[in-house]
């Protein structure tokens, strides 16, 4: 079945409108595979090895994500790569991008997912996500405009976004990935089939008898 390369009926049943998404919303997604989606179920300290005394720490690292020292090291010169928290909402959000440094942030995460499949996703933002970038294991995978993805699944997957270091900056609210929805004509296309076949077999069926009965 072809599946359209940017535009991959995301038929998720979302149910949100862009720009942003709701804290808990991408963890209603039927088949989400990503953990900590909307950066909801808090954060950890992570420390750049190599710098022996404070500061070397970003505190606003999403728990089940892994991060690079240049995504530390961006939160320390810039303010960028770390958790925030709406005051007025408390919705929770990534701050996400390269600061003012040229430096090429990384944020990742292991997805278990079935060999073969295709698998559609989404990164939500309050803003546009031009100059992001992604990678599944190590391989550049087209992100587009309204932030959506596809690829095949291999059983284990690493799902990468990184900054170009472009002095871009993404307020991301969620990512979501899960298995793609077949395009809907090609849904219905088997059942039409089906019943046209049947209906062609009853017809045959009824001018066998009228001939049978004529004779």
């Amino acid at each position: 079945m072809r599946l359209s390369a940017c535009a991959l009926a995301f038929s998720l049943s979302l149910g949100l409108a862009l720009p942003g998404l709701a804290d808990t919303a991408c963890e209603t997604v039927p088949g989400n595979i990503v953990q900590n989606c909307g950066f909801e179920d808090g954060t950890y300290t992570a420390t750049i090895p190599y710098l022996e005394y404070p500061p070397n720490s970003d505190p606003g690292v999403p728990n089940l994500w892994g991060v690079n020292p240049d995504f530390i090291e961006d939160y320390l010169l810039s303010g960028v790569d770390t958790v925030e928290t709406d005051p007025t909402t408390g919705a929770d959000s990534l701050y996400f991008g390269d600061g003012e440094y040229g430096l090429t942030a990384e944020l990742g995460q292991y997805l278990t997912d079935v060999p073969g499949v295709t698998y559609a996703g989404n990164i939500f933002s309050t803003g546009s996500l031009n100059g992001l970038q992604l990678m599944i294991d190590n391989e550049f995978v087209p992100l587009c405009a309204n932030g959506s993805f596809s690829f095949v699944g291999r059983g284990s997957d690493t799902l990468t976004l990184f900054t170009a270091g472009n002095d871009l900056a993404w307020d991301i609210t969620g990512v979501v990935v899960a298995p793609a929805v077949p395009e809907p004509r090609a849904t219905f296309l088997i059942p039409a089939a089906m019943l046209l076949c049947l209906l062609s077999r009853r017809a045959t069926h009824r001018l066998s008898e009228s001939d049978a009965g004529a004779a």
